[in-house]
């Protein structure tokens, strides 16, 4: 059974979210550089992985989740 279009959206923007709260836990917890994390060449593989689109997503809800985690807790 093929899924719908609105299932094929929600799967590929998933990948792009778990990789921001995969970021996001190593950056909070194991205190690892968000530079790093998603450089381009040597960046965490799930992030690597994405298309550039997918990338900005990314990076916009770690700085966002980053610049607010005082008001977030």
């Amino acid at each position: 059974m093929r899924p719908t279009h609105s299932e094929a959206s929600e799967a590929r923007g998933l990948a792009a979210r778990k990789a921001a709260a995969r970021l996001l836990a190593a950056v909070i917890d194991a205190r690892t550089p968000l530079d790093g994390l998603t450089d381009h060449e040597n960046g965490h593989p799930q992030y690597k992985a994405l298309d550039l689109r997918d990338r900005a997503l990314v990076r916009a809800i770690l700085v966002t989740a980053l610049r607010y985690r005082m008001t977030i807790s």
